[in-house]
C-alpha cells in the first residue's frame, strides 16, 4: 500500500534520534501478508472466498491495516518536514515510479496476454495515471489500485489541514470526521435508502483514528481519551454497515454487493489489531525480522502479486504448489523491484528535495521535534534497514 513512509524520527525520553518503526513494519508486513493471501488463496483453495465473502474479509483487513498505519504516520512526516513542497515531492518519488510500473505492466498484460482489465478504453488507462481515476469516475486497470485513491485523498486533505493550522488535536479531528459520516449516513437512510453510499469514506476515519493513536504513543493524549477515540470510529463503522444493509444500498469499497458481516470484522479487527501492536511496541515488545522485512518491501508486494498471478501460469499443478509458486515469485520480483526501483526513486526525491532552495516551513517555524515518552521497559530497537 501507500503510506509507505520509510524515515521518520521518533527521539526517546532523551531526544535520542532513531531510524524506523519496527513494529509499523511490522505491521505492514502482517497486511500486505493479508492481502497476498486473500488474492491467491481465493484463486486456488474455495474455502478462502467462502470466508471472506462470510465471515471475514481477509484482503479488507489487510487494506484497512495500511490505512491505520498511514494515518499514525503521513501527518507526522509532513510536519516533521514543515514543508510542503518537500512532503509532496517525497511522496511522489515515492509512490509514483512503481506505480506506474505496475501499471505499464498491467497494459502489457493485457495486450499480451489478453488478461481482462477493468480499464478498456484510453481514456480508462490516462485516468490510472493520475492514481486517482476512482474519483474520476474512471475503472481501476488493476483491483488492488483502489486504496491508492484513497490514501492521496488522505494526503490531500491533511496538507489542507496544515494549511489551515487545523492539524494539532487530531482526538479532535477525528470525532469530527466520525460525527459528519454518522451525519452523512443518516441522511442517506432518511432520503436515499437503496442507493449507493460510498463505505469508502470510512477509510478517512481509520486514518485518523491512526493519527490519534500516534498522539496517544508519544504521551501526548491519556488512554482513556484514545480508547475513546478508537471506540467512536468502530462504532462508526458499525453504524454505516448496518444503515447501508437496512436500506439495501451495501456495497464494498469498488462497488460490489456485500453483506456487513465480513466487512465488520475486517474494519474492526484492523482496529484492534492495530491498537494492541502500538500498544505492545510502546511497551518494548520487539517483531520479528522477517515480518518487518515484508513490510520494508510490502508496496513492491502489494502491486506486484497482481502481475505475477497474471503472468504466471501454472498449469495441472495442485493448488498447494500454485500458492506456493506465486507468492514466492512474487516476494523475490518484489525484492528486486524494492531494490532497483523504490530505493533509487526515493533517493532521487531526497536528492530533488536537497537541491532545492529552503522555502518556509508550512506552519511559519521549524518543525517541533516528536518525542516519546518515558518507558519503564527498554525501547524497542528500530533499524534503519527494517
Amino acid at each position: 500500500m501507500a503510506g509507505f513512509d520509510r524515515q521518520v524520527s521518533l527521539p526517546n525520553a532523551k531526544t535520542r534520534p532513531v531510524g524506523r518503526l519496527g513494529f509499523l513494519d511490522a505491521l505492514r508486513g502482517l497486511a500486505v501478508l493479508l492481502v497476498l493471501f486473500q488474492h491467491v488463496g481465493e484463486l486456488t483453495w474455495s474455502v478462502v472466498p467462502e470466508v471472506s465473502g462470510n465471515w471475514l474479509d481477509i484482503g479488507q483487513l489487510g487494506v484497512m491495516l495500511f490505512f491505520c498505519c498511514s494515518g499514525f504516520i503521513i501527518p507526522v512526516s509532513l510536519e516533521r518536514t514543515g514543508r510542503l513542497d518537500t512532503f509532496w515531492i517525497s511522496r511522489f518519488f515515492r509512490l509514483y515510479p512503481l506505480y506506474w510500473f505496475s501499471l505499464a505492466g498491467a497494459f502489457v498484460c493485457s495486450q499480451l496476454f489478453d488478461i481482462p482489465t477493468a480499464a478498456v478504453t484510453t481514456a480508462d488507462w490516462l485516468a490510472n495515471i493520475t492514481m486517482l481515476q476512482h474519483f474520476l469516475g474512471r475503472p481501476d486497470a488493476v483491483g488492488l489500485y483502489w486504496s491508492l485513491a484513497w490514501e492521496m485523498a488522505f494526503y490531500l486533505l491533511i496538507t489542507v489541514l496544515f494549511l489551515l493550522h487545523a492539524h494539532r488535536r487530531p482526538v479532535l479531528l477525528s470525532a469530527a470526521i466520525n460525527t459528519c459520516l454518522l451525519a452523512a449516513v443518516l441522511l442517506y437512510w432518511l432520503f436515499l435508502p437503496g442507493k449507493h453510499f460510498s463505505v469508502g469514506l470510512f477509510n478517512i476515519a481509520l486514518m485518523f483514528a491512526g493519527y490519534a493513536v500516534h498522539q496517544w504513543f508519544v504521551g501526548k493524549v491519556a488512554t482513556s481519551v484514545i480508547v475513546t477515540t478508537v471506540g467512536y470510529t468502530a462504532l462508526t463503522g458499525v453504524v454505516i454497515l448496518l444503515t447501508t444493509t437496512f436500506s439495501g444500498g451495501l456495497t464494498d469499497q469498488i462497488g460490489v454487493p456485500r453483506s456487513a458481516l465480513p466487512l465488520g470484522t475486517a474494519w474492526l479487527g484492523a482496529l484492534l489489531i492495530f491498537t494492541v501492536v502500538v500498544a505492545s511496541a510502546r511497551s518494548g515488545l520487539r517483531f520479528p525480522a522477517w515480518l518487518r522485512r515484508l513490510g520494508t518491501i510490502s508496496f513492491s508486494v502489494y502491486l506486484m502479486q497482481s502481475l505475477v498471478v497474471a503472468g504466471i501460469e501454472v498449469p495441472a499443478a495442485p493448488p498447494w504448489l500454485v500458492a506456493v509458486i506465486w507468492t514466492t515469485a512474487t516476494l523475490l520480483i518484489s525484492e528486486l523491484t524494492y531494490r532497483f526501483l523504490e530505493v533509487p526513486a526515493i533517493k532521487l526525491g531526497h536528492r530533488t528535495v536537497r537541491s532545492r532552495p529552503r522555502t518556509t516551513s508550512v506552519s511559519g517555524v521549524e518543525p517541533p521535534t516528536i518525542s516519546s515518552p518515558p518507558r519503564k521497559k527498554p525501547a524497542e530497537h528500530f533499524s534503519s534497514t527494517g
